[in-house]
């Protein structure tokens, strides 16, 4: 039995030093991280806790900061949009001197449309044809021009459009009797006017004249409204004096209809 110990104890040692010689046993447990963290270094698998608490607190205060020039931004978009907006953009001058004009040159064109004691190929012009589907100016399918001083001769561009330029110049309104002389050849002759018929189309302009002097004041007003809802975000001065000029630019356009509508009637009355 004695012997049998001392050979069982023998291999137990024989053991231990074979593990002890194992390189996975040569240090004590975790004495390679503890070498690691006295150079200085983390383990790479393993950020310090440090670390985390800065980078969490980082992360917080970047947020705020973002919510912060989010507002910022905000703010001075709103106050650039204060600066940027000024009387000139509420009621320019200019743009509203070209809406006056536009209403000008709507009267032009209605007033072409009336025949006084002259002949004028050019009354036909803004009589409007139906092309392809879409309404247009005869002026744009046709070419006018004078044979004799009571005839109007039309040249259509697109001689299958005859009888539809012959269609429109017979109900366009000013009493005219056209008739077509073979494709793309429209006649249209005048009646000489009488003294009742020249009253009537002077009349007629007048109502055109008054018209357009509605719509120049309803021009006026919206633009005058649009002052007024920002007034208070103005010196109080420069508004007065952008609502005089407002004012003295209906005027002109007043002006401008009855000087329009004065030459018109003479115009038609002239034997």
């Amino acid at each position: 039995m004695v012997e049998s110990a001392a050979r069982l104890h023998q291999h137990a040692a024989a053991a231990a030093g074979v593990i002890a010689n194992h390189p996975q046993h040569r240090h004590p447990p975790f004495s390679r991280p503890l070498q690691r963290h006295q150079q200085g270094r983390q383990p790479d698998d393993c950020p310090s806790f440090v670390g985390q608490i800065r980078l969490k607190h980082g992360g917080k205060k970047g947020k705020k900061g973002g919510r912060g020039q989010k507002a910022s931004a905000a703010s001075s978009a709103a106050d650039g949009e204060d600066i940027a907006e000024s009387l000139d953009d509420i009621a320019g001058i200019p743009e509203s001197k070209a809406r006056f004009d536009k209403v000008l040159q709507g009267l032009t064109r209605d007033f072409q449309g009336l025949r006084g004691g002259k002949t004028d190929p050019g009354m036909l012009d803004n009589v409007r044809v139906e092309s392809y589907g879409s309404m247009t100016n005869l002026a744009s399918v046709a070419q006018a021009s004078m044979k004799g001083p009571q005839l109007i001769v039309l040249s259509v561009y697109d001689p299958g459009m005859t009888k539809v330029v012959e269609d429109a110049i017979r109900e366009c309104g000013m009493g005219l009797n056209p008739n077509s002389e073979g494709q793309g050849q429209v006649h249209v002759p005048i009646p000489k006017p009488t003294k009742e018929s020249r009253e009537a189309v002077a009349k007629v302009a007048a109502k055109h004249a008054e018209k357009s002097k509605v719509v120049v004041r309803g021009i006026r007003h919206k633009i005058l409204d649009q002052i007024k809802k920002k007034k208070d975000s103005f010196p109080e001065d420069d508004v007065h004096m952008r609502i005089k000029e407002i004012d003295q630019c209906t005027k002109d356009a007043e002006a401008g209809i009855a000087g329009m509508l004065e030459k018109k009637k003479a115009e038609i009355l002239t034997v």
